[in-house]
């Protein structure tokens, strides 16, 4: 029993093992020549008035937000 030809020309693999094997390296392959970017990125827009005594932005690193609301400190009038 010969190859068969698959729907655009390329020779069937009827063995299971074999077929996963190719699988894989084409995955692999793929994997290794696609051109990707992260499509979402972080942006608050984060400032402080005058009336601030200590900002809590970047207070925790690495952290996006201010630090909480019960931590505020402002300044006296």
């Amino acid at each position: 029993m010969g190859a068969k030809r698959g729907a655009w020309g390329q020779d069937a693999v009827e063995d299971a093992k074999k077929r996963e094997a190719i699988l894989h390296r084409v995955q692999q392959m793929i994997h290794g020549k696609a051109m990707y970017a992260p499509i979402w990125e972080l942006a608050f827009l984060n400032a402080h008035g005058p009336r601030v005594a200590e900002s809590g932005l970047a207070l925790i690193t690495s952290h996006p937000h201010s630090s909480p609301y019960e931590d505020l400190k402002l300044k006296a009038n």
